[in-house]
């Protein structure tokens, strides 16, 4: 990772930490991440350190770990995208589309909460 953070990757880097958060007192890893783009809202679980262990076996997920690895040989260890599971996106037509996982580039991302979203 760049020793230089611009100021939206820190930020994003401190809402993945924050949504992993779970101790006696206050538990919000079980949050969604939401994040605004231009081509909607996409909201679904951020893949941590963590979390990818357990997804070794997964078959959709090795493929975007291989594809992350051979891009970073290519071009450098960036913190350019954030990798998602079980994600949704909601167009501004309203459309719903599902994806197993998710890369979401980090310059597309106007906004970024979390929490659990719903659409009546």
């Amino acid at each position: 990772m760049d020793s230089k953070l611009t100021y939206k990757q820190a930020l994003i880097l401190s809402t993945l930490a924050a949504i992993s958060v779970k101790n006696d007192k206050i538990d919000i890893s079980q949050n969604a991440l939401i994040i605004i783009t231009a081509a909607g809202i996409i909201t679904g679980t951020y893949v941590s350190k963590e979390m990818a262990n357990s997804l070794n076996d997964d078959v959709t997920y090795a493929a975007f770990i291989s594809i992350d690895k051979n891009a970073k040989e290519k071009f450098g260890d960036s913190f350019d995208f954030i990798l998602l599971k079980d994600v949704t996106m909601i167009t501004s037509m309203g459309v719903r589309n599902s994806f197993k996982c998710l890369h979401v580039f980090i310059d597309e991302i106007i906004a970024l909460s979390f929490g659990n979203i719903s659409q009546n």
